[in-house]
């Protein structure tokens, strides 16, 4: 059953966390140690943008569950949880 309020964007988003971690792992464990010289350019641009790909797949995560679980009915932010 497919849910009309389904945000496809998030779960592009998602998708692409989860493919930027696989390419920097694969490359991470795959590459000669000659290739990681930290003087290259290159090589720091792309340690660089690794470094964001936890952070960047996290959040998306995260507002992902926002928006599936925080509901706006007739002008009220709902939040499910514990009742007291």
């Amino acid at each position: 059953m497919e849910n009309k309020n389904r945000l496809i964007l998030l779960d592009i988003l998602r998708a692409i966390g989860v493919m930027l971690m696989i390419e920097g792992h694969t490359i991470d464990a795959t590459l000669s140690p000659v290739y990681k010289d930290g003087a290259s350019i290159i090589f720091q641009f792309w340690t660089f943008f690794r470094g964001l790909t936890a952070p960047f797949f996290f959040f998306s995560a995260g507002l992902a569950f926002v928006f599936a679980t925080v509901k706006y009915r007739e002008g009220v932010l709902i939040v499910p949880g514990k009742s007291h």
